[in-house]
């Protein structure tokens, strides 16, 4: 039953469904997950589609299979002809490799994964009947949220990369660098404590375990975190500016004191 040339996929059974799902995704139909075909207890294939179409929704299940003895015990049990009293016609997905055309039930379809995408063996064959009104009246309750979605990555405005950008150079860059100049004159030794001191009180950095560059990129990493996802956003930016204006300030004034220019 198993080819010499079966595919190894890292994926586990229920990435490889939601990967035959995204694949069938299109336009003129709804593509689920996991969707309980009726009341409790009901069956539920691995994906099931249904064509936007009044005259041909062509209800179609998949049963996804990783393993040779898991689509023998299907097989076995005939678990799979459940499924059609809600589709027309059922499709085992699998690794390519995994199982052939000829181990087929008769009437089931194959599709396979290469390890990049999905390709068609052989479809099924279809039989058309009139939906299960129970099937009909879960899809409505549940359906919309076992619908597979479209992946839309979220991206922050330009303006508001670019704003938090400019704040990390001049708060972690600036202020990193003027503490460097000032750790590199023994008699600012003490000033430098004092600010050090004062930094970590203001980012909650333990002075103890402070490493000036590194625990201020650090801190103030955490900090833009905040931002993005504090409601407060407007509030978190102005105390950000006022705490870089405040520090700044105090170096700058430790360093016209001894004479030094940054």
């Amino acid at each position: 039953m198993k080819s010499s040339k079966a595919v190894h996929s890292e994926m586990t059974h229920d990435e490889l469904a939601h990967s035959l799902a995204v694949h069938r995704m299109h336009e003129s139909r709804m593509v689920f997950e996991d969707l309980p075909c009726g009341s409790a207890g009901s069956q539920r294939p691995d994906v099931l589609e249904i064509n936007k179409s009044f005259s041909k929704p062509n209800p179609h299940a998949f049963e996804v299979k990783v393993s040779v003895s898991d689509f023998r015990s299907d097989v076995t049990s005939a678990k799979w002809r459940g499924y059609l009293n809600y589709a027309w016609g059922v499709t085992f997905a699998v690794p390519k490799g995994l199982i052939t055309k000829n181990d087929l039930p008769d009437g089931c379809g194959l599709i396979t994964f290469n390890g990049e995408g999905w390709s068609t063996a052989k479809r099924p064959t279809l039989s058309p009947r009139e939906l299960d009104s129970d099937f009909l009246l879960k899809l409505l309750m549940d359906g919309k949220r076992r619908e597979t979605k479209p992946y839309r990555p979220q991206c922050r405005e330009f303006e508001h990369y670019k704003s938090h950008e400019a704040l990390r150079q001049k708060f972690g860059k600036d202020v990193s660098g003027k503490i460097s100049l000032i750790d590199k004159y023994p008699q600012m030794k003490a000033d430098l404590q004092a600010h050090e001191a004062r930094i970590c009180e203001l980012l909650g950095v333990k002075q103890s375990e402070w490493n000036t560059r590194y625990d201020l990129e650090r801190a103030i990493k955490k900090i833009e975190s905040r931002v993005c996802t504090d409601v407060h956003q407007a509030r978190l930016v102005r105390e950000i500016e006022r705490l870089k204006a405040s520090v700044t300030q105090d170096l700058d004034k430790t360093l016209q004191r001894f004479e030094v220019k940054a």
